[in-house]
């Protein structure tokens, strides 16, 4: 009997163990479970983080390669763009050219086509493209008139679309911004 009461002692010893061991091993449990949730997690933060690094140098990528094509622009702007300002020169406002003709008109007609169509036109912004289409639709309408001499109201109305024109040029190469060197 001895032998069973030390059984059943020992048996009772091993279930009041038995609550603190569970407990343990569901800790146990627990810990690594969290561990291996934190490690995903690291893992995951990493992944992302080195994603955001890589997006980041492509975005930097895109924006050197985007400042050298406004600069190449800008010097091919500036080439062309001084070539057609130089055309408004017979339609000045101090002092009035009194001595314009229909042929004069018609000449600087023709030079603004060929400044377009020679090359100048494929840089021209929206805007300035739009301010050379009112100028040439203006002269245009004069010439259309079959005029035999150039009028003032005439003239105003031609040379106020050339200064149009020569302001959006301005803008386009941002020679007039106040912060501009």
């Amino acid at each position: 009997m001895n032998g069973t009461i030390d059984a059943n002692a020992a048996k009772g010893v091993a279930m009041a163990w038995l609550p603190t061991l569970i407990t343990a091993v569901l800790a146990l449990a627990g810990t690594i479970a969290v561990a291996l949730s934190t490690a995903r997690s690291n893992r995951a933060t990493a992944q992302a983080t080195a994603e955001q690094g890589r997006e980041l140098a492509r975005l930097e990528s895109q924006i050197e390669v985007r400042k050298e094509i406004d600069l190449d622009l800008r010097e091919k702007r500036e080439t062309k763009y001084l070539d057609l300002w130089k055309l408004g020169e017979i339609m000045p406002k101090w002092p009035r050219n009194t001595g314009l003709t229909v042929h004069d008109v018609e000449r600087l007609r023709i030079s603004l086509q060929t400044w377009y169509f020679g090359g100048g036109g494929m840089y021209l912004s929206k805007s300035s493209r739009a301010a050379y289409g009112d100028l040439q639709e203006q002269i245009a309408q004069v010439l259309a008139g079959d005029p035999t001499t150039i009028g003032l109201e005439q003239y105003e109305s031609m040379r106020d679309r050339f200064s149009l024109l020569r302001s959006q040029l301005t803008d386009d190469l941002q020679s007039r911004d106040r912060n501009s060197a």
